[in-house]
C-alpha cells in the first residue's frame, strides 16, 4: 500500500479547472451544439451580432473556469492531501477523511500534469478527485495505481461492487476513528426526501441564515444599470448593434436572476429530471457521532470522517438538521425521522454548541414567481429578434441604394409626408456633422446651416439630407472651388467629390486626378506632373472610342486608356494613382464611397481609418484597385 501526499500548485489548479469545465461541456454536448448553430445563424443574418454572441459565450465559459479556479484554489492551495488505494477503496485524507469505493469511479482522465478521477453524482454531473502526475515515481507507478482503481476485485479478492459500503472496511486505522460513540443514526433517503433536502438547503442559503450572499444584490444592480443603458439607447436611437449587446446581456442576467430569486422547488425538480444536480443520495445512510467528530456512510458516497472543527454551523428545519462545513457550501444532513426523542435532538443541539458550532433555525426565503422571469425573457428575445431583422433590412436597403445610378433630387419629393422611422439609416444633420468631426474631418457650420435652410424650405429634402445621411455634407466639403468662368480654382485636402457625368470630357480626367492629388500633398505621388488627355481616338458623333490619360512621375511617362461613352467618366480613373502607390512604401491608399447618386466621394487614408469611418457612418469604403 503506497500513499501519495501532495499540495496542488496554481498551475495544476488552473489546468484542473479548465479540464473540468471542458468535461462538463462534453456532458452537455447538444446544448453547446445548439448554441453554436444559433451563433452561425446569427452570423449569416448579421455578422456583428454573430460575433457578439460568440464573445458572450467565450466570456461565460471563461467566467465558469475562473470561478472554479478560485474556489479550488481557496480549498486546496497550501493544503496537503494524501490519497491511496486499499481494500478496493480510494482513501482520501484531507480536510475530511473519505473512503470511496473504486467501483464508483467511472471516469479517468489523464491531462498534461494531472490524473483526474471522476464519479457521476448525476447523469450530467461529475465530481473529480485530481492527482498531480508528479507524485508518481514513474509511468509504471501511475499505471499500477490506475489498475487498482479499475480492477478493485483483483486487488481486494472479492466483489467490491456488491458489498455494502459500510462493511467494506473496518475502522482499524486509529487516526480515522473518533473514539466512543455518543449517537448513532440510520435513515433512508428516497427521491422525494432528496428533493426536500435540496430545497431546504437552497432556502437556507438564500435566506441569509449562513451570513447571506451578495450575489443576488450584485446581479440586480448590474441588471438595473444595463436596463438604464437599454432605455437610453431606445430613446436616443443608439446603433442597433449596441442595443443587441444590451438585449443579450439582459437576457443572461434575467436567466441568472431566475436561478437565484425564482421558485427553487420547480427549478430543482427540473434540474433533477435533466440530471444536472446530484441525485446519487438515494438509499440507507448511517451516521456516527462521537466526542471528537462525525462519521457519515452513504449508499454511494462511501465513508466520510470529519472532526468538529471542520463544521461552522448547524441549521435546523422542519425535517432535518444540516451541518454546514467551514466553506458554507458543503454540508452533511441528518433527517429528523431517525431521531428517537425530543431529548435526543436537544442533546445533539447542546453537543454542537459545546463544539463552538452555531445552531440556528432555517427559514423560508421569499421568491419571485417564475412566470415573471419567463415573461421578461420572452420580451427580451422578441426585442432581440426584431433588432436583428431591422439591422438586416437596413443593410439590405443600403446595398440597394448603392446600386442606384440614375439619381435625381426629384426622387426625394415623390412622397407627400416625411417620417424618419421609414428610414433605418436616419441621422439628424447635427449628429452627422458631429460624427464626421470625430473622424477628423472639417465640417463648417456654414454647410450645416445651409442644409438646415434647405430642409426648412423644402421639408422633403430631409429624406436626402437625413434619411440617407453623410453624403450631402461630404459632397459639399469635397466639391472643387470654381470662379465666375467655372474654372477650377482649388480643391479640398480632406475629401474629393465628382460626378461621373462629366462637365467637359476633354478635361474632366485632369480635374479628377488633380482633385485626388490634392488629398495627398506629402505623399510619394505628390511629384506627379504633366497630367493630360489625348482625344485622338474619340468619335464625338457616336460618343465612343477611348481617351488616353497620361502623366509624368519620377522622370517616367505613364498612360492609360479610358473608355469613352458620351460625357461619362470611366470609373477606372480612380485606380490610376493607386497603381503608382503600389510601387512605393506608402501605407495610405485612395478609397471611394458612393454619394447615393451618380457620383464618387474619394479619401486618401489608411485601411484602418477607412474601416473606422465605415463603421461610424455605414458608408461602404472601397479601395480603388
Amino acid at each position: 500500500m503506497k500513499k501519495y501526499s501532495f499540495s496542488m500548485t496554481k498551475k495544476e489548479i488552473l489546468e484542473f479547472s479548465l479540464r473540468a469545465v471542458l468535461e462538463q461541456m462534453r456532458l452537455q454536448l447538444f446544448l453547446w451544439l445548439g448554441t453554436l448553430a444559433i451563433c452561425v445563424l446569427e452570423t449569416l443574418i448579421e455578422r456583428w451580432i454573430g460575433i457578439i454572441l460568440v464573445v458572450f459565450n467565450i466570456v461565460m465559459v471563461t467566467t465558469v473556469v475562473c470561478r472554479g479556479y478560485f474556489t479550488t484554489k481557496k480549498n486546496t492551495e497550501g493544503k496537503t492531501r494524501t490519497m491511496w488505494v486499499e481494500g478496493g477503496l480510494l482513501m482520501i485524507d484531507a480536510d475530511a477523511y473519505c473512503e470511496v469505493p473504486c467501483g464508483h469511479i467511472q471516469v479517468i482522465r489523464k491531462t498534461r500534469n494531472l490524473l483526474m478521477l471522476g464519479i457521476y453524482r448525476a447523469k450530467k454531473q461529475l465530481e473529480w478527485y485530481p492527482v498531480p502526475l508528479r507524485v508518481f515515481s514513474d509511468r509504471q507507478d501511475m499505471d499500477e495505481f490506475v489498475k487498482m482503481i479499475q480492477f478493485p476485485m483483483a486487488s481486494y479478492g472479492q466483489d467490491i461492487y456488491t458489498m455494502p459500503v459500510d462493511n467494506k472496511k473496518e475502522d482499524t486505522n486509529e487516526e480515522n476513528t473518533n473514539g466512543s460513540e455518543l449517537f448513532h443514526f440510520s435513515f433512508w433517503i428516497n427521491e422525494e426526501k432528496w428533493k426536500r433536502i435540496l430545497i431546504d438547503t437552497t432556502y437556507i442559503v438564500r435566506s441569509g441564515v449562513l451570513g447571506g450572499s451578495k450575489n443576488s444584490k450584485v446581479i440586480w444592480v448590474i441588471s438595473g444599470i444595463n436596463l438604464a443603458f437599454f432605455v437610453c439607447g431606445c430613446i436616443f436611437y443608439f446603433d442597433i448593434i449596441f442595443l443587441s449587446i444590451f438585449l443579450i446581456t439582459m437576457f443572461l442576467l434575467v436567466s441568472m436572476l431566475k436561478n437565484v430569486n425564482g421558485n427553487p422547488e420547480k427549478l430543482i425538480k427540473k434540474q433533477l429530471k435533466k440530471g444536472i444536480v446530484q441525485s446519487d443520495a438515494y438509499g440507507e445512510w448511517n451516521v456516527s457521532i462521537t466526542e471528537t467528530g462525525t462519521t457519515w456512510v452513504g449508499p454511494k458516497q462511501g465513508r466520510t470522517v470529519m472532526s468538529w472543527d471542520k463544521f461552522s454551523q448547524m441549521v435546523e428545519t422542519e425535517t432535518a438538521f444540516y451541518l454546514f462545513w467551514n466553506d458554507k457550501r458543503h454540508y452533511n444532513m441528518l433527517l429528523k425521522d431517525c431521531i428517537g426523542s425530543y431529548e435526543q435532538a436537544e442533546a445533539l443541539r447542546q453537543l454542537c454548541t459545546e463544539k463552538n458550532i452555531a445552531v440556528s433555525m432555517g427559514k423560508k426565503a421569499k421568491y419571485i414567481p417564475n412566470w415573471v422571469f419567463n415573461l421578461m425573457m420572452i420580451a427580451l428575445a422578441a426585442a432581440y429578434l426584431l433588432s436583428t431583422v431591422r439591422l438586416a433590412v437596413r443593410d439590405s436597403r443600403r446595398s440597394a441604394q448603392e446600386n442606384v445610378q440614375d439619381f435625381s433630387p426629384v426622387y426625394y419629393y415623390q412622397s407627400e409626408e416625411f417620417n424618419s422611422a421609414d428610414y433605418p439609416t436616419y441621422v439628424p444633420i447635427d449628429k452627422q456633422a458631429e460624427i464626421l468631426r470625430e473622424q477628423g474631418l472639417t465640417v463648417s457650420e456654414k454647410s450645416v446651416e445651409a442644409a438646415k435652410d434647405a430642409m426648412n424650405e423644402y421639408e422633403r429634402m430631409r429624406i436626402y439630407l437625413e434619411g440617407y445621411p453623410y453624403t450631402w455634407l461630404l459632397m459639399q466639403m469635397g466639391a472643387p472651388d470654381y470662379n465666375d468662368e467655372w474654372e477650377v480654382t482649388g480643391y479640398s485636402d480632406e475629401v474629393f467629390w465628382f460626378d461621373f457625368e462629366g462637365w467637359d470630357i476633354s478635361t474632366d480626367y485632369i480635374t479628377v486626378l488633380e482633385g485626388m492629388l490634392a488629398l495627398a500633398p506629402q505623399s510619394a505621388i505628390s511629384s506627379v506632373t504633366n497630367i493630360g488627355e489625348d482625344t485622338t481616338d474619340v468619335d464625338w458623333d457616336k460618343g465612343s472610342g477611348s481617351i488616353e490619360v497620361s502623366l509624368e512621375w519620377n522622370g517616367q511617362e505613364y498612360s492609360w486608356d479610358m473608355d469613352m461613352y458620351y460625357d461619362w467618366i470611366d470609373e477606372d480613373v480612380l485606380k490610376i494613382l493607386n497603381s503608382l502607390l503600389e510601387q512605393t512604401d506608402e501605407e495610405e491608399r485612395f478609397y471611394v464611397t458612393g454619394d447615393d447618386g451618380q457620383g464618387a466621394i474619394v479619401f486618401y487614408c489608411s485601411k484602418e481609418w477607412a474601416e473606422e469611418f465605415q463603421n461610424a457612418t455605414w458608408l461602404e469604403m472601397s479601395e480603388c484597385r
